[in-house]
């Protein structure tokens, strides 16, 4: 079909239609199956009518008691749902809506699904693609597998995330329940503050742009990372535990702990207490005056990048601590043989 419109009644049934340019509509008791929709078609999807096995790289309109059946979204196809999805698949840089209404079901996503305000996602595995959950929008049990992301903003909710290693699960304000989280998973906050989170073994927890960690505990094999703009107050870090603060992020006010390692690429404010744990101001680290790093404990050493200016103060140096200059390596150590 090229041009024109093509209308699907009740008891009608359109097999293998191909929309080049114009727009196909499924009434109340009609179907379409296989249908092919390119990137100047549209499909209309009626109360009562149904689209099953769709190939879409132009746009569909799902409207409030319609339904769409294993819908294949192609890069730069748009379906937009009032109705119901049931097990779409999205490519990258394919796109599913659910509005008003909307739902979806078993969704494997590549792309992008959009959840907006009493829009309801249920079952989606995120494949390398990204879930965004507005105000009003609601998901429940969805995977987030390898490179997929699902992002939860102020007055969305999550119930029942599962996330697999190097999945991640962002927290923008948003409301999330009953959160899995697998060896190797991220979880992330963004315009938000949370405080007192646990970091277990292989889990790794984010600060991004306006992202508050405050009084985190990090645990052995944890990870925390404060990206720019990001801030992370009181952070406490067990034997074996790693954090790294990015260029353009704040570590204040934390613990390092024996077997506990810190790289600073940003900024160290609200001083920093050492108990026998390694910190490392690398390149770019900023740690102004009036600051404290206390090492506090036995065996504490800091590593701080050549040419870099530390206007803290640096207490408690003593037996089996040791402070290295680097790259070249001139180590000041406490004499202890």
């Amino acid at each position: 079909m090229s041009g024109g419109a093509l209308t699907v009644l009740s008891g009608g049934n359109a097999v293998q239609t191909r929309i080049e340019v114009g727009i196909a509509t499924i009434f109340s008791g009609g179907v379409a199956s296989k249908t092919v929709v390119l990137t100047r078609g549209q499909l209309l999807v009626s109360s009562g009518g149904t689209a099953r096995t769709t190939t879409l790289s132009g746009t569909e309109t799902v409207f409030a008691g319609g339904s769409t059946l294993s819908t294949i979204i192609e890069a730069s196809g748009n379906a937009t749902i009032f109705g119901s999805s049931v097990s779409p698949t999205i490519h990258l840089g394919g796109t599913e809506t659910l509005s008003s209404g909307g739902s979806s079901l078993s969704a494997v996503v590549m792309g992008t699904q959009s959840v907006a305000s009493q829009g309801v996602a249920t079952g989606a595995v995120l494949r390398g693609g990204v879930q965004r959950v507005a105000s009003g929008g609601t998901t429940h049990a969805t995977t987030i597998s390898s490179g997929g992301a699902e992002f939860v903003s102020a007055g969305g909710v999550a119930s029942g995330t599962m996330i697999s290693r190097g999945g991640m699960l962002v927290n923008a304000g948003g409301t999330i329940t009953d959160a899995v989280f697998m060896a190797g998973a991220i979880s992330a906050v963004q315009g938000v503050a949370v405080s007192n989170v646990v970091v277990s073994s292989g889990l790794s927890l984010i600060a991004l742009t306006g992202g508050v960690l405050a009084n985190t505990a990090v645990n052995r094999g944890g990870f925390e990372t404060i990206s720019a703009d990001g801030l992370a107050i009181g952070t406490f870090l067990s034997s074996g535990a790693l954090a790294v603060v990015s260029s353009g992020g704040t570590f204040s006010g934390g613990t390092v702990m024996s077997g506990a390692s810190l790289y600073v690429g940003g900024r160290i404010t609200g001083g920093l207490v050492m108990s026998g744990g390694s910190v490392t101001l690398a390149a770019g680290a900023q740690v102004g005056g009036g600051q404290v790093l206390a090492m506090d404990g036995v065996g504490d050493r800091l590593e701080v990048a050549s040419k870099l200016s530390v206007g803290a103060t640096i207490s408690g140096f003593g037996l089996g601590d040791a402070i290295d200059l680097r790259p070249e390596g001139h180590a000041v150590d406490s004499g202890a043989k």
